[in-house]
């Protein structure tokens, strides 16, 4: 029914977000990276333009233009819908401050549905079920399960000691790839130049 478009009663949700930062961003314009900086935004479930969140990160170049950390970790509160499907997305957008702010080109956007985050959601997935959050450890573990479920032997056990700790210690080399957005298989491969946005772990809290 038209009531589930209403946003949830409960005042004290919000949205947490870890930007950690970009990597291997590519030239815009012919010109290389100069300082990047990210905004996020989340349009409100009033559908006016005013109460939209809006949030952006200090603009960095450590410790490269084309690879910045930010390093920041910002909450703000959000109204939500009773039914998660209608949830409005998180919007990421990426800029370069050029020309000493003069020019400040739009260089990546993407998108991250919020209906799988939403506690209340019937496709709700906690962030510590996500690739992200997985330790080394075990992922590992994991591996070693199914070698032996498949008859295999325990190399661990007959490895030195160091070798089992590196390996423990080894972190996951698919961790970033799992999160970027992924595009369905029934569609067309993307043939345009824009820059594939990887997004870490924006959380839905409840507090």
């Amino acid at each position: 029914g038209m009531q589930n478009l209403n946003p949830n009663p409960n005042p004290n949700l919000e949205v947490e977000i870890l930007a950690l930062g970009c990597r291997d961003m590519k030239p815009y314009k012919f010109m290389p990276m100069q300082l990047p900086s990210l905004r996020f935004e989340i349009d409100s479930m009033s559908g006016r333009a005013s109460d939209k969140i809006v949030v952006t990160t200090d603009p960095s170049k450590k410790p490269e233009p084309q690879n910045p950390n930010f390093l920041e970790l910002r909450r703000f509160p959000v109204d939500l819908p009773v039914d998660a499907f209608f949830a409005p997305p998180l919007k990421i957008e990426a800029y370069d401050t050029r020309f000493g702010g003069f020019l400040r080109p739009l260089v990546a956007q993407g998108v991250v549905p919020l209906t799988d985050k939403i506690p209340w959601s019937q496709t709700y997935r906690p962030p510590q079920q996500q690739e992200l959050y997985k330790s080394a450890a075990e992922q590992a573990g994991a591996v070693d399960a199914e070698k032996l479920a498949a008859g295999g032997g325990n190399e661990a056990e007959d490895a030195p000691v160091g070798a089992q700790e590196e390996k423990l210690t080894e972190p996951p080399q698919e961790t970033i790839a799992a999160q970027a957005p992924r595009r369905p298989s029934s569609a067309a491969p993307d043939d345009g130049e824009g820059q594939e946005v990887i997004v870490l772990a924006p959380n839905l809290t409840l507090t």
